[in-house]
């Protein structure tokens, strides 16, 4: 896979990520109780800070949805900023997500016990679901970051910068634009020019 795969993949992800989001801003319950924990309970009181939560962590799934579409859209040149915060974006997925997979995975083990009690079937989705989506999310991006500096450093090779090619003839032929009416003294030289060619 390419960048723009790698790219499109990881905003797919976002975009499909800010579709419950958005669903249980809106007051939708469906599952809502894999989520569980004070998130579960905070969405269910439909409070205000609540709804402010819900539409803040929907419009960052979509502004990292935008953010991953930068790096392969026109108009992503005119975002200077584009692959830091990509790079802080796929940081925070990855940590996020990862962290939470093991000490999921832990506590399901029953290695370690949450503090506020075990929701197993809430935790199974974290696990499984939720958090993996996370790692993975972060993943695809951080691979569409390795892929841009790979084929932007391939575009920015060396050039003959200050070395001009020189081609029989196209000194005289540049010389002879910029002075239509040469002085005597480049008249000759440029008969001479001329009389070594046609030898």
């Amino acid at each position: 896979m390419r960048l723009r795969q790698f790219a499109y993949v990881a905003a797919a992800m976002a975009i499909a990520s800010a579709v419950p989001s958005v669903f249980w801003t809106l007051g939708g319950t469906l599952l809502l109780d894999t989520v569980g924990g004070s998130i579960e309970r905070l969405a269910r009181a439909r409070s205000v800070s609540a709804l402010v939560l819900g539409a803040t962590t929907s419009l960052a799934k979509l502004g990292a949805a935008l953010l991953a579409l930068s790096l392969v859209r026109p108009w992503g040149r005119r975002v200077p900023w584009r692959l830091a915060a990509n790079a802080l974006t796929s940081a925070l997925l990855v940590t996020w997500g990862g962290a939470n997979v093991i000490v999921g995975a832990l506590a399901l083990t029953r290695v370690v016990s949450p503090a506020d009690g075990l929701d197993e079937y809430a935790l199974r989705w974290h696990v499984y679901v939720w958090d993996p989506w996370f790692l993975i999310w972060g993943a695809a991006l951080a691979l569409a970051l390795v892929s841009f500096r790979r084929e932007h450093s391939d575009d920015r090779q060396p050039g003959m910068s200050g070395v001009r090619a020189q081609v029989p003839g196209s000194g005289s032929a540049q010389d002879e634009r910029r002075h239509p009416f040469p002085s005597p003294a480049r008249q000759g030289k440029l008969e001479v020019d001329s009389t070594k060619e046609a030898q």
